[in-house]
């Protein structure tokens, strides 16, 4: 590299301007606020709401004084909690066999325990994916693809797979009865 270049931009006289420390000015308490998604700058509009590119909630674009309403933290946290609370049993049911010597698989292999697991899971699919499931529809209307449509969806087939599984085990694939049966090892 050249020393002229070099010297240059060690004196400041650089090409461009993002070395520059930018002025924060506070903004006063009440101040008409603006909302802008966090990846993408170019959408903003004046109330809250969620990004029609990637589903995102759209944040104030400039930092408040004023108490910021945080309810899809909230709502989030309540899901969170009360789906916790509902897959502990479910998550220790299939899980103890695992961690008790000589414990019998026999129950948790039977069809009506498959129907007590599927029934215990639809409310934790239907209602904590449903935040999930709404973007991931408002995403395919403004078709504009995004996580919430792969959470959806990963969410969606695996449990549409295991309800069919469950009513007609004999359209299982050879892979999961051969596994099941133990042939794979």
């Amino acid at each position: 590299m050249n020393n002229d270049k070099k010297d240059l931009h060690a004196h400041g006289d650089c090409c461009h301007n993002s070395h520059r420390k930018s002025e924060l000015k506070p903004v006063p308490v009440g101040a008409e606020a603006n909302y802008i998604c966090p990846m993408h700058p170019q959408v903003r509009q004046k109330s809250k709401g969620n990004c029609p590119i990637c589903g995102m909630a759209l944040d104030l674009e400039v930092i408040s004084l004023d108490e910021v309403d945080n309810s899809e933290l909230q709502d989030m946290m309540r899901r969170f909690m009360v789906l916790a609370f509902l897959s502990a049993p479910l998550a220790f049911l299939i899980m103890v066999g695992h961690f008790i010597p000589n414990f019998s698989h026999e129950w948790l292999d039977s069809n009506s325990s498959q129907w007590v697991q599927m029934l215990v899971a639809t409310p934790v699919v239907l209602w904590g994916g449903w935040p999930f499931f709404m973007r991931a529809v408002d995403s395919i209307k403004s078709r504009s693809l995004n996580m919430f449509t792969l959470i959806a969806l990963g969410i969606g087939v695996a449990y549409i797979y295991s309800l069919l599984i469950i009513m007609f085990p004999q359209t299982a694939s050879d892979f999961f009865r051969w596994y099941k049966a133990g042939y794979l090892f």
